[in-house]
């Protein structure tokens, strides 16, 4: 009895290499190139949103695990990118920035707490400057935004009642933060989105 499952198996093995054999030996791969072709121009075309919901993810991933990890620590990388998203492609490019990077994860790690409504805001705000001023240069516009985000975000955080040490800590590493990225990274990340 095993020996004849043994054999109807490598029986059905046989036949799907047979077929394989078959498809290569036709049409089929000039098919499979004009697919590969299609499919590289598609990701030329659409090379911005991939690379989008790349990073996206990529900053949720990191913004959900600094939050599970019980490490307070703001590393500005969420309004860094949706300033930059919104800068070169448009504003909702930020507001999804903000959503997928800074809301979800911090609702999925159970921080959901008004200093993540306060910072959300915040960074929607700078995220929708950023939007309408395209001509201006993107490192100047970014320390901009960062220095107006850590302004009010420690003022809007202190009138919630969070202590003053603690937005002090948190939002200057995070303008610290911001501070290095616009000028060793905006212009080159610019240059990958567009």
């Amino acid at each position: 009895m095993e020996y004849n499952r043994y054999n109807e198996r490598k029986e059905k093995k046989e036949s799907h290499s047979q077929i394989l054999r078959k498809l290569f030996r036709g049409k089929f791969p000039i098919v499979i190139f004009f697919i590969v072709i299609i499919l590289f121009f598609l990701l030329l075309k659409y090379k911005s949103i991939i690379l989008f919901i790349v990073i996206a993810i990529i900053a949720g991933v990191i913004n959900y695990f600094l939050h599970v990890s019980e490490i307070h620590l703001h590393l500005g990388h969420i309004s860094f990118l949706a300033v930059i998203f919104s800068y070169a492609l448009d504003f909702k490019y930020g507001v999804f920035m903000i959503i997928i990077g800074h809301f979800i994860p911090e609702i999925v790690a159970g921080h959901a707490d008004t200093e993540m409504l306060i910072t959300g805001f915040v960074y929607t705000l700078v995220s929708f400057i950023a939007s309408i001023m395209k001509g201006t240069g993107i490192v100047g516009l970014g320390i901009g935004l960062t220095l107006v985000q850590a302004i009010l975000t420690i003022t809007l955080g202190k009138l919630a009642g969070t202590p003053i040490s603690e937005l002090i800590s948190e939002d200057g590493l995070e303008f610290l933060m911001n501070f290095i990225y616009y000028v060793s990274f905006s212009q080159i990340l610019l240059k990958v989105i567009l």
